[in-house]
C-alpha cells in the first residue's frame, strides 16, 4: 500500500482502484547505498540513479523535458525525480504535465488539496500512457496511481462492453434462426461468468505471489535461527502454494505470473541449498529439482524470468561446489583419524 510520512491518511480503496491519496512533492529523505540522498520522491521506491555516482550514459539522460536538463545538471532539491518501470527517470513537473495530473487532483497555492471527479472525457480517445523516451507502458508508479488505474478500469470496461455489444448484434442478425441457434442470453451469461472467473483467478494469483514472498522471508528467518525444524513446515506449505499457482497459471494462460512463481520457487530452494542445518542435507537433489523446474517452464514464460531462473540455478551450483570450511574438514578428520581411545596422528596430525 502506498504510504507517505507527510500524509497521515492512507487510501481506503482496494488496490487497483483509482487512488484518492493526495500526491506528495517532497524529496525522499533516505540515503542510497552510495551514501548520497535519494533524488527520488517521497512514497516511491528508491530506484532513481544517483547523479553523482551514475554511469556516464545515465548522467547524460534528459530528465527535464521542459528545461532539457540532464541527470547530472538537475538538482533534485528543486524537483525530485520519478523512476518509471523502463528505467528512465523524469522530474515531477515533466511527468505531471505529461500525464495531466492536474485533471485528477486539485491544487491551491501550489499544494494538492483534493481529488478531482473522474469522467469519461479524461480517457476518451486516449491510449494507456507510456514513457516519453522509449514508449514503454507506465505502471506501478504510486504518484500516478489514480491516473493509471482509471485507465486500466476503463480499458477493462470497454473490452467487456465491446464483447457484450458484439453478442447483441449477433443476436439481432440471427433473430430468424432462434429455433436452431443457441439462446443469445446464454452466451451473454457465459461471457459474464468468464469475466468474473478471470478477475477471480487474477486476484487469487496475485495473493498467491504475495503469500510466496511472505513464506520466503519466514523460511529465511527460520533457517537463520537456532532451530531450523520450523522451516520444514514452511517449505512444505510454500511448495503447495507453488503447485496450485502453476496449475492456475496454466489454466488461465497467465505466463507472466508463471514466471514470477518460478523465480520465487527457485529463491526458496536456493535458501535451502545454503542452509547449514541437517533438515535439508540433500543439496544435490535440491539443485536437481531447481534444474527440473526451469526445464519444465512453459515456452510462453517471458524470457526475463527464464534469465533470472538460470542465474539462481547457477548460484545454487556455486554454493553446492564451494570448498569445505575448516570446521567441516575437522569433522571429516575426526571420522577418519580417530581411534577407540584418542585421535591418531595420521594425515599429518592436522589439516
Amino acid at each position: 500500500m502506498w504510504t507517505c510520512s507527510h500524509r497521515q491518511e492512507r487510501c481506503p480503496l482496494p488496490c487497483g482502484s483509482p487512488c484518492i491519496q493526495l500526491p506528495c512533492d517532497v524529496r525522499c529523505p533516505n540515503l542510497l547505498e552510495c551514501g548520497h540522498q535519494c533524488p527520488g520522491l517521497c512514497g516511491e521506491p528508491c530506484n532513481v540513479p544517483c547523479r553523482h555516482c551514475a554511469s556516464a550514459d545515465l548522467k547524460h539522460q534528459v530528465v527535464d523535458l521542459i528545461l532539457q536538463l540532464t541527470l547530472e545538471d538537475h538538482d533534485p532539491n528543486d524537483s525530485p525525480l520519478v523512476a518509471l518501470p523502463c528505467g528512465h527517470s523524469f522530474t515531477i513537473e515533466t511527468l505531471d504535465g505529461y500525464l495531466e495530473l492536474d485533471k485528477y487532483y486539485r491544487k491551491q497555492d501550489g499544494v494538492w488539496t483534493e481529488v478531482a471527479p473522474l469522467s469519461m472525457q479524461l480517457v476518451d480517445g486516449q491510449t494507456n500512457k507510456s514513457c516519453p523516451q522509449c514508449r514503454h507502458p507506465i505502471d506501478r508508479v504510486n504518484r500516478y496511481g489514480r491516473i493509471l488505474h482509471f485507465h486500466e478500469v476503463y480499458a477493462s470496461e470497454r473490452k467487456y462492453l465491446h464483447k457484450t455489444t458484439e453478442l447483441v448484434l449477433q443476436s439481432q442478425q440471427r433473430r430468424q434462426e432462434w429455433t436452431t441457434q443457441p439462446n443469445p442470453a446464454h452466451a451473454i451469461q457465459v461471457n459474464l461468468n468468464t469475466y468474473r472467473n478471470t478477475m477471480q483467478s487474477a486476484t487469487e494469483l496475485l495473493l498467491n505471489v504475495e503469500l510466496l514472498e511472505v513464506h520466503l522471508v519466514c523460511v529465511a528467518q527460520a533457517l537463520a535461527g537456532p532451530n531450523t525444524i520450523n522451516a520444514v513446515g514452511l517449505v512444505k506449505r510454500a511448495k503447495a502454494i507453488e503447485a496450485s499457482s502453476r496449475a492456475l497459471c496454466a489454466a488461465v494462460s497467465s505466463h507472466r505470473t508463471e514466471g514470477q512463481v518460478l523465480v520465487l520457487a527457485l529463491k526458496l530452494r536456493l535458501l535451502l541449498v545454503g542452509s547449514p542445518g541437517d533438515q535439508f542435507a540433500d543439496k544435490p537433489s535440491i539443485v536437481d529439482e531447481m534444474k527440473s523446474l526451469v526445464a519444465s517452464a512453459s515456452s510462453s514464460t517471458p524470457n526475463e524470468f527464464i534469465v533470472q531462473a538460470t542465474k539462481l540455478v547457477d548460484a545454487a551450483k556455486v554454493q553446492l561446489d564451494k570448498p569445505l570450511t575448516q570446521a567441516e574438514k575437522d569433522e571429516i578428520y575426526k571420522v577418519f583419524a580417530a581411534s577407540s581411545t584418542h585421535w591418531n596422528s595420521g594425515f599429518g596430525g592436522h589439516w
